[in-house]
């Protein structure tokens, strides 16, 4: 776990699970650094394979905290990168709606929630001008 504060953001990464086995030392190391200079706190998730309910809990926990002590003007916390395990847990409480997550790496244009479409499909498409969201279907069929 590495933890560094620059230019008003306290930063956490070095996570690869966020669980009841070290909740506890998480958020006392990000409660301990906080102090009235950040604007931001940033955890990189991008390591982290495994996130329960205790980790989700600690992460709220650390944004009220955080934010009670500057109730004027809250600090943002940003969940970077999270790793596909760590993601599904946000998406399925909906607390995606509540961090701000942040991607830099690049994700497939296709939509998440549908399957990707076949090579066959893909080719179909191409040819006939067939639009990707009808290709859902047909993609589906081919397999």
């Amino acid at each position: 776990m590495e933890l560094r504060r620059q230019n008003g953001t306290l930063s956490l990464g070095g996570l690869r699970e966020l669980t009841a086995a070290n909740a506890r030392m998480v958020r006392q190391a990000l409660s301990e650094a906080l102090a009235p200079d950040l604007h931001h706190i940033e955890i990189d998730l991008s390591e982290a394979r495994l996130v329960d309910g205790a980790g989700l809990g600690t992460l709220l926990s650390i944004l009220e905290a955080a934010n009670q002590r500057r109730p004027a003007s809250p600090l943002e916390l940003r969940l970077r990168d999270p790793a596909p395990p760590a993601q599904q847990m946000l998406e399925l409480t909906r607390l995606d709606r509540v961090f701000h997550i942040v991607t830099t790496t690049v994700q497939p244009q296709h939509d998440r929630h549908s399957p990707a479409p076949s090579g066959r499909a893909l080719d179909d498409s191409m040819r006939t001008g067939q639009s990707m969201h009808s290709l859902d279907q047909s993609a589906v069929t081919h397999l």
